[in-house]
């Protein structure tokens, strides 16, 4: 079962990777459509960046639920990496670099 301490953590990172998926999808969409940002790998990497880090956030989210020890592994590198998106992401990676070295 999942540890009690990263249950809030379960739910900011599934929030969080939802959040990232749905912002993929709309900058998939805008950019696409948009004449004047039409240099199209750009566009797709961009998305398919987003995209994979929203699907890892959401995924790590749902593991962390599920109480899988593993999850962790991903999960660091991820936090560390949303700590770069203000202010949402910094307070999701904060919150669980906070929790997973509270006690180290």
């Amino acid at each position: 079962m999942m540890e009690d301490k990263f249950k809030v953590c379960g739910w900011a990172f599934t929030i969080y990777g939802i959040i990232l998926l749905s912002v993929s999808i709309i900058l998939y969409v805008t950019l696409i459509n948009n004449s004047l940002l039409n240099v199209m790998p750009f566009n797709y990497m961009l998305f398919t960046f987003v995209f994979v880090v929203g699907l890892l956030t959401f995924l790590c989210g749902i593991y962390i639920f599920k109480g899988n020890p593993n999850v962790h592994k991903i999960a660091l590198p991820i936090s560390v990496l949303a700590l770069i998106n203000f202010p949402i992401g910094t307070v999701v990676g904060g919150l669980y670099l906070w929790l997973r070295f509270k006690n180290a």
